[in-house]
């Protein structure tokens, strides 16, 4: 569905493409003219007004099915030639533009358009495989997920810090889940948040103290025999149950001389 247009830039929203802006505005500013009278209040006369000033964000990318250097360069083309763009958006003519700066972020580069809407097209189509399932399972898992990456706290020490983890799907890299509007805390709440902070501080001068003592190292090089110990035994109740192959269950395949 075309939802408006910036000369030959259509804005589009469908199945097969999302290619429309965000953050638009549009301001305007009227020129006054002052004139200074002799022991009295100064008179302003209006004399026309400033061009408008439009703004807005557009996010280019080959998931949605968009050849992002084929559109930059068209709005590059725009801005150098001087060329004057009418904007309409959902049927209403906003006026005669020129774009006077543009600027341009990379976020991910696949090499090629072509690349980038191949692995898409195929993240598609895995997602319309598994459009009805009851039941999440270890191979759903691994068809969809490349790695998971796990950062360090932010606040060493501290067992309530907050902590990145990134999960990066198969063909489209690292998922990125969209963040609500933060809303504004209650008094309560900002003195909640106060002693959460506050406590993570003191957690994590306990832990520089450890450190420095030699303590932390001592647990955790204790923690990881528990870990390894705790590994060892899951392995073997899986060979036991015939879950995991083993190597010793592998039976040597003759080779001919």
């Amino acid at each position: 569905m075309v939802i408006g247009s910036l000369g030959d830039v259509i804005f589009n929203v469908s199945r097969n493409q999302v290619k429309t802006f965000s953050n638009m505005q549009i301001s305007g500013t009227a020129q006054w003219a002052s004139h200074n009278r002799h022991l009295k209040s100064t008179l302003i006369e209006f004399t026309g007004n400033d061009l408008d000033k439009l703004t807005f964000t557009m996010l280019l990318s080959a998931f949605n099915g968009v050849n992002p250097t084929v559109e930059i360069a068209k709005l590059t083309s725009h801005k150098k030639s001087g060329r004057v763009l009418r904007l309409i958006v959902g049927g209403r003519h906003y006026g005669r533009f020129v774009i006077q700066s543009l600027s341009q972020s990379l976020e991910r580069f696949d090499g090629s358009y072509e690349d980038g809407s191949v692995r898409a097209k195929r993240f598609i189509e895995l997602v319309n495989r598994y459009t009805d399932f009851t039941e999440l399972t270890i191979p759903m898992l691994n068809e969809f997920v490349n790695k998971i990456i796990v950062h360090e706290r932010d606040t060493k020490g501290a067992i309530d810090s907050t902590q990145k983890v990134e999960i990066h799907l198969n063909f489209i890299g690292e998922y990125q889940p969209p963040m609500p509007e933060p809303l504004p805390l209650t008094p309560e709440q900002e003195e909640e948040q106060r002693l959460i902070l506050q406590r993570r501080e003191k957690y994590r001068q306990n832990y520089l103290k450890r450190k420095e003592s030699g303590k932390q190292a001592e647990y955790d090089r204790r923690y990881k025999e528990k870990v390894k110990a705790r590994k060892a035994a899951v392995k073997a109740q899986l060979l036991e149950d015939g879950v995991v192959l083993g190597a010793s269950s592998v039976a040597p395949v003759p080779v001919s001389k």
